[in-house]
């Protein structure tokens, strides 16, 4: 957000340079121009000495196209702006993706309380990502005050994902409470579209990738991404679309530690009598806080490591076969142990008792 206290919060005839006039809107919590919205944590704002504010951002314009960048809709628009010490005017320079510096003034004509913005209000989403005429997910607020700053604490879809695009290879998508990441760079959690489908989540969204080519958009730099994904415990699967190309399938499995996933198993005692190594049988690691002993279904011991390795040797990577008695084993059926230094009851009893 902005502060409460910024002069330059208001509505501007905005001039550039050989491209005409444009109404350029700032309220607290970002800017409106043209078709678009960038969120007030993507701009950069400075003051002077002599409290003059300055701003510097990008925002991507949907409909936005330039003779010096053929066949591609939706470029990016860089503002540098410095206002004037009473917040009325500002001077800068702006240019537009694949084009070189302008000149850009603007005019204060307007409070944003009492004067409606004359663009277009961020696209909502066309139901079909595959719709021929798709640009990309806008977001479904009608003011930019109802927007979400954060994902829920609870989310269930929070996380590391490893993606795997079709003919596009292998990608890290980071989902965080204010934003996700991919390609380092991100999109903020008001510009995400989340709602539950089937009793899981579903998300959409658009984020810009600077540094994106494509060979079906010659001589452009930077394009935009789509995804349309649905969750579940284990990760996600759905569409995926790059500006100017059709659709692909993607998938992403939640990365989880293999702490984290001991944590989740279910214990079983055994006493120490029973084990004849005080180790893992494959790597002959020692029990211990960094080596976690799990049994499997025929009753073999080993490092939690060592056995998601062996189920990862083959698919389904959640299954594999013991490597003691080659029985079928899974990552489901594992059981945590906890050690017991008890010595064996008179009646010689040395089987395993499990708790939950």
């Amino acid at each position: 957000m902005f502060p409460e206290s910024a002069n330059f919060l208001g509505v501007y005839q905005v001039e550039v340079q050989w491209n005409g006039h444009s109404e350029m809107g700032i309220e607290h919590s970002g800017i409106r121009y043209k078709e678009a919205w960038i969120d007030a944590s993507n701009v950069l704002v400075s003051q002077n000495s002599g409290g003059k504010f300055s701003l510097k951002f990008t925002i991507f314009v949907p409909q936005a196209s330039s003779e010096w960048v053929p066949d591609a809709t939706g470029l990016e628009e860089t503002f540098k702006i410095q206002f004037s010490a009473d917040g009325d005017s500002f001077r800068g320079t702006f240019q537009r993706q694949g084009e070189g510096g302008l000149t850009a003034n603007g005019i204060k004509t307007g409070n944003i309380s009492n004067h409606v913005v004359n663009v277009a209000l961020p696209a909502k989403p066309t139901p079909n990502i595959a719709d021929k005429d798709f640009q990309g997910f806008g977001c479904e607020r009608t003011t930019a005050h109802e927007a979400v700053a954060e994902f829920p604490q609870d989310a269930q879809f929070l996380g590391t994902y490893s993606t795997e695009i079709t003919w596009n290879g292998d990608n890290v998508l980071q989902i965080e409470r204010h934003r996700i990441v991919f390609k380092e760079t991100n999109v903020c959690a008001s510009d995400v579209l989340v709602t539950q489908r089937n009793g899981c989540a579903r998300l959409r969204f658009t984020i810009f990738i600077p540094g994106q080519t494509s060979e079906w958009v010659p001589g452009v730099t930077g394009l935009s991404e789509s995804f349309d994904i649905n969750f579940s415990e284990t990760g996600f699967e759905g569409i995926f679309r790059r500006h100017g190309e059709g659709t692909l399938s993607i998938k992403g499995t939640l990365r989880v530690s293999l702490e984290e996933r001991s944590k989740k198993l279910p214990t079983v005692e055994r006493l120490a009598r029973q084990d004849s190594l005080n180790c893992c049988p494959v790597c002959y690691e020692t029990w211990g806080s960094d080596f976690v002993q799990v049994q499997t279904e025929c009753g073999h011991c080993f490092c939690m490591g060592c056995i998601v390795s062996i189920c990862n040797l083959t698919p389904p990577v959640t299954t594999g076969v013991c490597a003691m008695c080659r029985s079928p084993v899974t990552l489901k059926g594992l059981k945590r142990v906890k050690n017991s230094c008890e010595e064996d009851t008179a009646n010689g009893s040395g089987d395993s008792a499990v708790s939950g």
